[in-house]
């Protein structure tokens, strides 16, 4: 989505954790018990991490971490990733036939996602 840096820093200011000089990046990482609730804040959007679908579907941002597998299972134990939602600001630069060159900011969402289907139940 579209953003200038200023626009970046004035809604993420406090919550930025690296900048990075080579490619200009710069990005903010949310992780941890609060951190639904601490970019509900951010974003003014309590519901931001749910998708709803017409048929009843939801997608959710979730932060739990994977499911322990049953005991006895001879699957290799993976080391379990961290759960987090990962907020880049970048810019892409473009260059047109007469060699003008087009600067735009960019901020993006990284995160994992948890899908279920909701039932709705009619009582009379």
């Amino acid at each position: 989505m579209p953003c200038t840096l200023s626009q970046f820093y004035s809604v993420f200011k406090g919550h930025i954790h690296r900048r990075f000089s080579k490619s200009g990046r710069v990005r903010c990482l949310f992780r941890g018990d609060n951190a639904y609730s601490l970019l509900g804040q951010i974003l003014n959007d309590e519901q931001w991490g749910v998708k709803y679908f017409s048929n009843g579907q939801r997608t959710y941002v979730t932060f739990q971490p994977p499911r322990e597998r049953a005991l006895g299972s001879m699957q290799k134990k993976n080391k379990p990733k961290i759960k987090q939602v990962v907020v880049d600001w970048y810019q892409k630069v473009k260059t047109d036939l007469h060699k003008y060159m087009i600067w735009a900011g960019y901020i993006s969402f990284g995160f994992s996602v948890a899908r279920g289907h909701c039932q709705q139940v009619i009582t009379s």
